[in-house]
């Protein structure tokens, strides 16, 4: 399909063949001596067509005369428009000039620069500095500012991880700690059961203590397969049948979680 669309059919005559009629033996070698062989070379910018900037480092002084007739020429257009009553300031585009880099001073600085813009491990980036540069004290300096700030990144978001975590588990503690007192609101009693044996807990309290457990005790479930109170209650409930309960869980989430909690923290003395 492709290739009749781009090419035509066998036998059809040269007009019909676009890419055959384009990419002659003697056309390729017409782009050749206008480009060069490699077009990296940027001989493709010395045609006229190119658009240059003003200024220093911009287009060569021939161009850069070319440049000034065309501004020339512009602002004669709008003026001979304002003469004759229409809008002419509407055309009050300017030639571009040539801006200035600025180049840190420091060490500091220039390192601070090449980790901002990422060019540190970028392969275009490392062409256009060289060899050379790539193995300079700032080329260096700042690949090791870049490793840091990635430590840096991991650890933060290693920690968020981590306080999520810690954030559910508080949650399923605290939920549970309102089924033993009972919940005075609503009237509940302490450590309540429903008939079929199950805790009796509110659909939020049920989700947290699941969410903390599930993992733990049946990993291939799904969380999002329990989004309901009677399901997290049954669920709970049927412990009782796999040689644990879920109390026995939930109590010894919590002391593995305070001895994670005791190891983490620093001794004050």
């Amino acid at each position: 399909g492709g290739g009749v669309a781009v090419n035509g059919y066998p036998g059809d005559p040269i007009h019909l063949r676009p890419f055959d009629k384009t990419f002659t033996k003697e056309t390729i070698q017409s782009w050749w001596r206008k480009v060069g062989f490699l077009p990296m070379n940027r001989n493709s910018l010395n045609d006229p067509k190119v658009r240059w900037q003003k200024g220093e480092g911009g287009a060569p002084k021939e161009a850069e005369v070319r440049i000034d007739c065309l501004q020339s020429a512009y602002q004669k257009h709008a003026q001979a428009l304002s003469a004759i009553g229409m809008n002419g300031d509407v055309l009050d585009l300017e030639i571009p000039e040539v801006e200035k880099p600025e180049i840190p001073e420091d060490e500091e600085a220039k390192a601070e620069e090449l980790v901002k813009n990422g060019v540190v491990y970028k392969a275009g980036g490392l062409v256009r500095l060289g060899v050379v540069i790539a193995n300079g004290r700032v080329m260096q300096k700042a690949e090791r500012m870049l490793i840091e700030k990635q430590k840096e990144e991991a650890a933060a978001k290693e920690k968020k991880k981590r306080d999520e975590a810690e954030t559910r588990e508080e949650k399923s503690f605290l939920a549970y700690d309102h089924w033993i007192r009972g919940q005075k609101k609503d009237g509940t009693d302490a450590r309540a059961h429903d008939k079929d044996g199950n805790p009796k807990l509110p659909k939020q309290d049920a989700i947290a203590i699941v969410r903390v457990l599930l993992p733990r005790i049946a990993p291939k479930e799904k969380m999002s397969d329990y989004g309901g109170m009677s399901k997290c209650v049954k669920w709970l409930g049927s412990l009782a049948g796999r040689g644990t309960t879920w109390e026995e869980e939930i109590t010894a989430v919590r002391r593995e979680y305070s001895a994670a909690c005791v190891a983490r923290s620093k001794p004050l003395f």
